[in-house]
């Protein structure tokens, strides 16, 4: 079975390339993301073979995007 899941952001495709180039480059067994242009913002799409690696893809983003958005409040 595969799952899928698209995380939507409120910021630029070209910013959450580069947060993310590291994450992009690897290369996972059991799940994949990518970041594609909806609108004016960047989209996470995360596939998966199971459930649990879903979890784990979605956790990746999450985290990365949570570190993101507490950086750029303590910048303000």
């Amino acid at each position: 079975m595969s799952y899928t899941c698209t995380i939507l952001t409120p910021y630029s495709e070209k910013t959450m390339r580069s947060l993310f180039s590291t994450e992009l480059e690897r290369s996972y067994a059991r799940s994949d993301i990518s970041i594609t242009q909806e609108r004016r913002n960047a989209a996470f799409k995360i596939t998966a073979q199971d459930i649990t690696a879903l979890r784990a893809a979605v956790n990746s983003v999450t985290s990365i995007l949570s570190t993101y958005e507490k950086t750029l409040e303590a910048t303000r």
